[in-house]
């Protein structure tokens, strides 16, 4: 038999070849660890809704003298990224190109609130009209939960028929 000698190394050639396959199908060690989650951020909306300027069924009529708001407060809910903050002022009769109205934070200073940029809402609680402002994110700061107030004045001397009914404060961010 000519070809014996071949077969002698073929065999034992084979034998390897097949443990060597067997052993790395095995793994040979130890699985890569799962890979860890990340935590997805959350989407979530603090603030207040709608609320009457004088903090009970009412408003103010709405003068040369501003008339301010109680003060209402953002309960803690743990943003960590805010992206956008919304506020709502109902007045009637509704015509804001008369008025100057300022938000005003505890912790820092009045705000003037662009009225050029009003969208209107809407109607607000019983009467009026319900206006709404997109604010930059950094008119909060840092004081995200500390009281805040809307300051409403007429800037059209001797035209005082306004009344300054209710204002709302949403802030929209991750947590």
């Amino acid at each position: 038999m000519r070809n014996e000698p071949a077969l002698k190394f073929l065999v034992p050639g084979l034998f390897l070849l097949v443990c060597t396959t067997l052993l790395s199908a095995c793994g040979g060690g130890s699985a890569p660890p799962p890979p860890v989650p990340v935590p997805v951020p959350v989407p979530q909306t603090c603030g207040f809704g709608l609320v009457y300027a004088d903090g009970g069924t009412s408003g103010y009529a709405v003068g040369t003298t501003p008339s301010v708001s109680v003060p209402k407060y953002i309960s803690p809910c743990g943003l960590t990224q805010v992206q956008s903050v919304l506020l709502g002022l109902c007045v009637s009769p509704a015509d804001v190109s008369e008025l100057k109205v300022q938000l005003l934070s505890s912790s820092g200073t009045p705000t003037q609130v662009s009225l050029s940029s009003a969208s209107t809402a809407g109607s607000c609680l019983l009467t009026g009209t319900l206006y709404t402002w997109s604010l930059p994110v950094s008119i909060l700061g840092s004081g995200l939960t500390d009281s805040w107030r809307l300051s409403v004045e007429d800037i059209r001397p001797g035209y005082n028929s306004s009344f300054f009914v209710g204002w709302s404060l949403e802030v929209k961010g991750l947590k």
